[in-house]
């Protein structure tokens, strides 16, 4: 019975592939290149004749697969062979992947395919964004928590090690020596659920006892970010030529998949940080004012379009208009950030600041590109040739 499942589910998984995928990937479908080391990555042979690459690790039950489009689960029954890909193999990816065990549960996030395209002669390959740690990634999920009104529903655990006591109990001893103590408070704190507990400790004592909080779950803020705004970024951005693959111009997004923390976490730093001659991507003061906005529609369609970009394709507008729902959807979201701006507190290096232009001049057949990068950083720092403007 055990085997007959599992040619039901190679069979089920083929007709899938079928359905959703031309006819000339069927034969071999390559996952998103992310600019990753080569030597990580491996092919997973299907037994219904798929190929799919990746960063690939597996056990006696199932075998994971990830990329930028996303992390795939599938069992190991389906698996025939997992064959690591040479360091010297550089071929193209076709077509980003999506998930192939459950097509239907979640709608896949839409990335750009990126080509291995070189850096231009005489400039410099920009790094990948590094990775924003665990301990910023809270900082942030705290500093955007909305602290008014009703209590945001994360999940979240309060540490206790050793003798300490629980926090909630600390903490309302604390405030009963405060002036503005409230009774309602005690109410909250001793018979309040976790998120509730959470609201009140953040809005009475801020950062006094961050060590002692994990937020497990994201804010509204930043559930909003990866639903809605993260997938058209990526979309839009996450190219080569434009700031993504060896080609990057200005910056370059963060490897890795764009459903994990770190990805989600660390892009919108960089969009956060990031300003360009016309004013910070993310305006949050007057939302419509963002330059973000802008840089998804036609040139045509604003007096601040995306500059051209380098080499790899060229640039493709992500929506034709103010009014399409992707557009509306990151002006909600924009309009939903902490104003003013949160002191975050981040210990992250961001590569880029002081960045104006592209690592270094292309050549001369290509000075309007090189010179209308678009980007600059939100904390200007001193250049050759004096100070930013």
């Amino acid at each position: 019975m055990k085997r007959v499942d599992e040619h039901a589910a190679v069979r089920r998984h083929a007709r899938w592939a079928r359905r959703v995928l031309p006819t000339g990937l069927m034969a071999f479908l390559l996952l998103a290149w992310v600019g990753r080391s080569q030597a990580d990555l491996a092919d997973v042979h299907l037994r219904n004749g798929l190929v799919l690459r990746g960063e690939v690790s597996a056990t006696d039950e199932e075998v994971v697969i990830r990329n930028v489009a996303g992390e795939v689960r599938l069992p190991r029954s389906l698996v025939s062979q997992i064959v690591p890909v040479p360091a010297a193999s550089t071929q193209p990816i076709e077509q980003p992947a999506t998930s192939a065990t459950s097509p239907s549960e979640t709608e896949p996030m839409e990335s750009a395919p990126e080509v291995l395209e070189e850096p231009a002669p005489g400039t410099t390959e920009l790094p990948p964004a590094p990775p924003l740690s665990d301990d910023d990634i809270q900082r942030l999920r705290r500093a955007e928590l909305r602290l008014d009104g009703a209590a945001e529903r994360v999940r979240v655990r309060f540490l206790r090690k050793g003798r300490q006591r629980d926090l909630a109990l600390e903490v309302l001893e604390q405030l009963r020596r405060r002036r503005d103590y409230q009774p309602q408070w005690e109410q909250i704190l001793l018979h309040g659920q976790p998120h509730e507990k959470l609201q009140l400790i953040l809005r009475t004592t801020r950062d006094e006892h961050a060590e002692r909080i994990v937020i497990e779950s994201d804010p509204l803020v930043f559930d909003t970010f990866r639903r809605r705004v993260l997938p058209v970024v990526t979309r839009g951005c996450v190219r080569s030529g434009c700031h993504a693959g060896r080609a990057a111009r200005v910056f370059r997004f963060p490897l890795g998949s764009p459903g994990s923390d770190v990805y989600a976490y660390t892009t919108f730093v960089l969009l956060d940080q990031m300003e360009t001659r016309h004013g910070p991507l993310l305006n949050r003061s007057n939302p419509e004012d963002s330059v973000l906005l802008s840089y998804l529609l036609p040139p045509e369609a604003t007096s601040r379009a995306h500059p051209p970009v380098g080499r790899g394709p060229s640039f493709k507008a992500v929506v034709r208009d103010r009014e399409e729902r992707p557009y509306l959807a990151v002006l909600s979201w924009i309009d939903m950030l902490a104003v003013p701006r949160p002191d975050y507190g981040l210990k992250y290096v961001n590569p880029y600041a002081g960045r104006l232009t592209a690592p270094t001049s292309v050549p001369s057949t290509e000075p309007a590109q090189a010179a209308d990068s678009g980007v600059e950083p939100a904390v200007r720092v001193e250049t050759m040739g004096g100070t930013s403007p």
